[in-house]
């Protein structure tokens, strides 16, 4: 019989890494999936007819007993007390299921960007619970990547596991981009790293490009400069912060979708706490921190994606 999967979280990244699960697992597997967002599960099935079954769940808890015998949960949540909630914070969450695997554990694989503290925890609790092993696959790539299947996937997990973790992630990125970082937490504490790091770049090239265009410079001539030199980065290359500059990047779509700005705070507020857990200097951390929340709260760029601190800024739009 072949696996099930179980699914929970359709955001914008989830949507896209289920799509790509269903597209790839076997025709007589089934997938459930759960989410506080019921149009979004209504308009997962639409997009999914005709294919492996896909039946929606009331509860987590739900999804566990479905999925009891050598078969797989994802979670793809936006902060760390949601899966702490799902997993076991929470009435009716994962663990909670009365019935034990009599076949081989299932796999629990944790794909959001959360506290490696709180990994670790939920990684201890599946493992106290016997229902299965547990792995943090933070992602990379954002809501494109994930509907494209080009993820890459920082894991952390016992080495016993890793090629059966392998195998369920990769049919949502590239071969090339799964990375063993260590145990249970370390796949997630270098996704915080690299976000801290994008997201400090986000905000760099959209002051440089803002200052720019103040001073009469054109945003696409000096994009073109800046990536043909030592100035590139994702943000500058792949999805410039200027309207009008890539006509396929965010910014001349509104804005809208993409990576929110209230996940860009976070992601800050992840490296900032990290830090001082284990006492490494960050001289821009509390700043970023600052920034980005109060650009979060800003009208002009709240709910949208994060490259629209580039309005914050006071950046000029055609």
């Amino acid at each position: 019989m072949a696996p099930r999967y179980g699914f929970i979280g359709l955001g914008s990244m989830g949507f896209g890494m289920c799509l790509n699960i269903h597209s790839k697992i076997p025709s007589d597997s089934e997938l459930y999936i759960c989410d506080i967002n019921r149009s979004a599960l209504e308009k997962f099935v639409e997009e999914t007819t005709g294919k492996a079954k896909v039946t929606i769940l009331d509860t987590p808890k739900e999804i566990t007993e479905h999925c009891m015998n050598q078969d797989i949960i994802i979670t793809m949540l936006p902060k760390s007390e949601h899966v702490q909630h799902v997993y076991h914070a929470s009435a009716n969450n994962l663990l909670s299921a009365s019935v034990q695997p009599t076949g081989q554990p299932k796999l629990f694989i944790e794909c959001s960007t959360i506290d490696p503290v709180v990994s670790r925890e939920v990684g201890q609790k599946v493992q106290d619970s016997s229902l299965g092993n547990y792995a943090d696959a933070a992602v990379s790539g954002g809501p494109f990547g994930a509907r494209s299947g080009t993820l890459s996937h920082m894991i952390g997990c016992d080495d016993a596991i890793l090629d059966q973790v392998k195998s369920v992630v990769g049919m949502t990125g590239k071969s090339d981009g799964l990375f063993h970082c260590g145990p249970v937490g370390a796949g997630v504490t270098v996704k915080v790293i690299n976000n801290y790091i994008s997201v400090t770049n986000m905000l760099v090239a959209s002051e440089g490009l803002n200052m720019g265009v103040k001073m009469g410079i054109d945003p696409k001539k000096l994009t073109d400069i800046i990536n043909a030199s030592s100035g590139m980065n994702w943000c500058t290359k792949n999805n410039n912060p200027v309207p009008g500059v890539q006509l396929d990047s965010v910014a001349s779509r509104g804005y809208k979708g993409g990576f929110a700005i209230e996940l860009a705070a976070g992601c800050i507020d992840l490296a900032v706490k990290g830090a001082e857990d284990v006492g490494a200097k960050l001289t821009l951390g509390k700043p970023m921190q600052a920034t980005w929340h109060e650009a979060m709260e800003d009208p002009r760029c709240k709910g949208l994606d994060a490259r629209s601190i580039y309005r914050w800024l006071g950046g000029e739009e055609a």
